[in-house]
């Protein structure tokens, strides 16, 4: 029953062409190849198709290497566009703080005036230029304008950068003179005041108050205050204290009340005894 499948294979066999003369060379390739497929089955630890699959991996991957320099190019591209964007801004920001400056300076020499630094003027020193490509690390979110607060402290003398000029007293003045003047455009919540009545009294301390008062309405203020003109301005004081306990120094802080308030500024007038100073004290809470 097998002889018509065997006559059919010998039928298939005739008609299969097999070179007269075997090449040596070709019969090497092949086993070479062989010998190839069988060491990358190996190391890959797949089959056949396992190594098909990892040849179109390659394939692929072999493409993306190709094209990967006109990537680049439309990436350069984008960047800069998006580059020249950024500088179109900037130009906007540098233009509208170049316009805002004389404004600026004005209203904080005004402020300064009134806060007991007549002779003094403060000037904004704009620097930085338009960066290129090359120079891109230059721009910022803020621009790249660079900005350096100068102090002229008194009539005819160069303004200096003021971080070398000021005094403590006074750099807390012209802190305060900026705040107060950017008191609605600043979003910062907290503001802390030191030293800021080093220097100063009389009608001075009492218009640091009131300047003091008025940036609250925007802000919240801290300001540590040895003047009773300052102190008196504020909603709410506190006083600290210290103690020794067990023979170690404690520091208290202690939110007053409307009556210590009027004993506390009395102490800070320098007398807690005297009526006239304590009536003293209960107006300038109640003027405040």
């Amino acid at each position: 029953e097998f002889i018509p499948q065997v006559q059919e294979i010998q039928n298939s066999l005739r008609h299969f062409k097999l070179p007269g003369v075997a090449n040596s060379s070709q019969v090497d390739d092949m086993n070479a190849r062989l010998a190839l497929i069988q060491k990358l089955k190996s190391k890959y630890k797949c089959d056949n198709e396992g190594l098909l699959a990892i040849r179109e991996r390659r394939r692929s991957e072999l493409e993306a290497i190709q094209t990967h320099s006109s990537d680049v190019t439309q990436l350069q591209e984008n960047q800069k566009g998006i580059f020249q964007n950024l500088v179109q801004q900037g130009r906007a920001l540098h233009t509208s703080r170049s316009s805002a400056k004389d404004k600026f300076e004005a209203k904080v020499n005004a402020l300064l005036a009134n806060l007991g630094m007549e002779g003094s003027r403060l000037f904004l020193n704009i620097q930085g230029s338009e960066p290129g490509l090359e120079n891109m690390q230059s721009l910022s979110e803020r621009g790249w304008d660079l900005i350096e607060f100068l102090l002229a402290a008194n009539p005819g003398e160069n303004p200096k950068p003021l971080r070398q000029v000021a005094s403590g007293g006074e750099a807390s003045r012209v802190m305060l003179a900026i705040k107060a003047a950017l008191a609605e455009a600043d979003t910062q919540p907290l503001l802390v005041f030191d030293e800021i009545d080093a220097g100063i009294g009389g009608l001075t301390a009492k218009r640091v108050g009131e300047t003091l008062k008025s940036l609250a309405e925007h802000h919240q203020i801290f300001a540590i205050t040895h003047l009773h003109q300052v102190a008196a301005c504020a909603p709410q004081q506190m006083q600290v204290v210290k103690t020794n306990a067990q023979g170690r120094t404690l520091t208290m802080v202690k939110e007053l009340s409307a009556q210590e308030r009027i004993a506390e500024l009395a102490r800070m007038m320098g007398d807690t005894e005297s009526k006239a100073t304590l009536d003293h004290a209960r107006k300038l809470l109640k003027d405040a």
